[in-house]
């Protein structure tokens, strides 16, 4: 008579480790819509097989495709906080949380000017701290010439000189400033 014996030992599985990387838009950008579309990648390992993962941006369910996830975000004025959420779920049930953010910066604030009169002279900056000056047109001249320094797009202060062709009578102007954004 032969006893057969067999052994089964059953392992449980290590909870997956999980890791997410925003890859665009690049930590502190200047975006100029007032929405944009956050991209990330994601890598896990461990856990049992199938997993399932489900991301979000900024609470937005975001769509999968093997190790990347995109979202369209909308963006207010200013900073704004970026978080990306993934959940990955193994098929014995263990799950594991894993974020990555970034500030980008909206940018719709118009570019300004400061200037000074001295005599029949008038001496000043425009400014644009956020994209950048694109563009500077002369809009309106009176009894002046303007002078402005060169520029590339996206410098952030160039400066400028009115100068007045008729001293005995009053100066004035309007100029658009725009910035790298369209904000003028």
């Amino acid at each position: 008579q032969a006893v057969c014996q067999d052994t089964l030992r059953i392992a449980r599985s290590s909870p997956p480790v999980c890791e997410v990387q925003i890859t665009s838009p690049q930590e502190d950008e200047f975006i100029c819509q007032d929405s944009v579309t956050v991209v990330g990648m994601t890598s896990i390992s461990g856990g049992g097989s199938a997993l399932t993962i489900q991301c979000t941006v900024d609470g937005i369910i975001a769509e999968v495709s093997g190790d990347v996830f995109n979202a369209r975000v909308p963006l207010s004025s200013g900073n704004n906080l970026l978080v990306a959420t993934c959940t990955v779920v193994d098929s014995c049930g263990q799950e594991v949380v894993c974020r990555d953010s970034s500030i980008v910066f909206r940018d719709d604030i118009a570019p300004r000017c400061s200037f000074t009169l001295t005599g029949t002279v008038i001496t000043g900056r425009f400014i644009d701290n956020e994209s950048g000056i694109a563009g500077i047109t002369p809009v309106k001249l009176k009894n002046a010439t303007l002078t402005v320094d060169p520029f590339t797009a996206g410098d952030h202060r160039v400066k400028f000189r009115l100068d007045a062709i008729d001293p005995a009578n009053p100066m004035g102007f309007s100029i658009n400033i725009t910035d790298v954004c369209g904000n003028t």
